[in-house]
């Protein structure tokens, strides 16, 4: 297919050259539900981030799960082979693989990095302490125990903004691979305006300091 773009799946924003932050999901009882904190990274062109070398040891931890959790049976991905050498979010790109964990399929959106930083600012509950924190998602979590010692605080808590914002609104649709223009690239900036209201001010953002 070559190299393509995404959009961010809260506002519609281009992702192309830009930073961003993986939600990955879990679908179960029809909704997809964040099962990890969120991974920083630029997106490449390729339908996902590369991985950032300062979340390899949280990636590696990542890694080692799945791998018990194909041993076991939990874990099951069909499609296209994904080598260690791949990026790791290169799995859930759906037009390439089917991933299921316990038979829930198991994706991930991409959000812009100015969109998550407005939402911690706007959503998120900076007085929680780590434990309770870490108290709230672990069930959703749970499947990539154990955790120690990795630091998930920051990761979390951008997760936790981005599902406080959402409440019961939907991650926009996946759109179909596109390669985006300059005036693409515009337009999605001008829709994202008039889509996300409430957002316009990290939206703003993003045009003057990313684009």
């Amino acid at each position: 297919m070559g190299f393509y773009d995404l959009r961010c799946a809260l506002t519609g924003l281009s992702l192309r050259g830009q930073t961003c932050d993986t939600v990955l999901l879990r679908r179960r009882e029809g909704r997809p539900q964040p099962i990890w904190g969120t991974i920083r990274g630029p997106y490449n062109r390729l339908g996902s981030i590369d991985d950032p070398p300062r979340h390899a040891a949280e990636l590696a931890h990542l890694r080692e799960a799945i791998e018990r959790h194909v041993l076991s049976g939990r874990w099951v991905e069909r499609g296209d082979t994904v080598s260690a050498a791949d990026p790791f979010f290169e799995r859930f790109e759906p037009s390439r693989h089917v991933v299921q964990l316990d038979g829930d399929e198991l994706s991930v959106r991409l959000v812009h990095h100015r969109i998550v930083q407005h939402l911690e600012r706007e959503h998120a509950a900076p007085t929680a302490s780590s434990e309770a924190l870490f108290a709230r998602v672990f069930a959703r979590i749970e499947p990539f125990a154990p955790y120690a010692p990795l630091d998930l605080d920051a990761g979390l808590r951008r997760l936790e903004a981005i599902r406080a914002w959402l409440g019961a609104r939907p991650f926009l649709p996946v759109r179909m691979p596109e390669q985006h223009t300059d005036d693409d690239v515009a337009r999605s900036i001008r829709d994202a305006k008039k889509r996300a209201p409430a957002l316009r001010e990290a939206i703003e953002e993003a045009e003057t300091q990313d684009y």
